[in-house]
């Protein structure tokens, strides 16, 4: 992702973007490393990566929890550290977006289901009101800014910030329909967001502009696409019928 945004971005900002994208993901997964040492210097290799039922005192459960969870915020991300993927999105070319859309940002609730659900249950019951919490904010922030861009990519990575919270919340509320709802939403999300970013991928290459008010009309000039991009647009925002929904 950072020699696809570094070398093949679209606009001057791209070496910067690069940068921060490196930088966020290393923060975060410098946590998760020296966690996974620790836990493997004391446990050695735990079969299929499930810690549930050794010796962790509670204590120890919510350092382990914390430290994953850092690097899973940047991944999601949550707010604050979530100013990342504007940037990288933007940046990107097309099939740079795409990946980041439909595969990069699953890894954060993938690794809460994958690890800390299994392992670290009493950080889930110090922590899920916090996370919601956050989890929340980075919606309600993530959709007022949507509403303000005149970016088409950036209307569509801000929705993809408040998108991927609402199945944090979903995996916090220890609900099995929620828990279901939280991955039908990733699943959907990472089909959506990237046919969203491929339909505005071939609206540039033709007129070489993001800017929303220069497409005025664009269903007359090119039907087809627009009809696709408008079925997306309503499959994004949780139409009935639609898998968003």
């Amino acid at each position: 992702m950072v020699v696809l945004i570094g070398v093949w971005g679209s606009r001057e900002r791209k070496i910067s973007a690069a940068y921060q994208l490196f930088l966020f993901t290393f923060f975060g997964s410098v946590f998760i490393l020296l966690a996974l040492l620790v836990l493997y210097s004391h446990f050695g290799l735990v079969h299929d990566f499930n810690w549930y039922g050794l010796s962790l005192s509670n204590s120890r459960q919510l350092v382990f929890w914390f430290a994953f969870f850092l690097g899973i915020m940047v991944k999601v991300p949550m707010y604050p550290l979530h100013t990342w993927l504007p940037e990288a999105h933007v940046e990107a070319p097309t099939i740079g977006s795409i990946i980041l859309a439909g595969v990069l940002l699953k890894l954060g609730p993938y690794a809460i289901v994958r690890f800390l659900l299994n392992s670290f249950d009493w950080g889930f019951y110090v922590y899920s009101d916090k996370v919601q919490a956050f989890a929340a904010i980075a919606i309600f922030l993530a959709s007022l800014a949507t509403c303000m861009q005149v970016d088409m990519k950036k209307v569509v990575a801000y929705s993809s910030i408040a998108h991927m919270n609402y199945s944090i919340i979903g995996l916090f509320t220890f609900h099995y329909e929620s828990y279901i709802g939280a991955i039908v939403l990733m699943i959907a999300h990472g089909i959506v967001s990237p046919a969203l970013f491929l339909s505005v991928g071939f609206i540039y290459e033709r007129y070489k502009t993001r800017i929303l008010v220069e497409y005025g009309g664009l269903i007359r000039r090119m039907p087809v696409l627009g009809f696709m991009q408008f079925v997306f647009i309503l499959s994004n925002m949780g139409f009935p019928g639609t898998f968003g929904f």
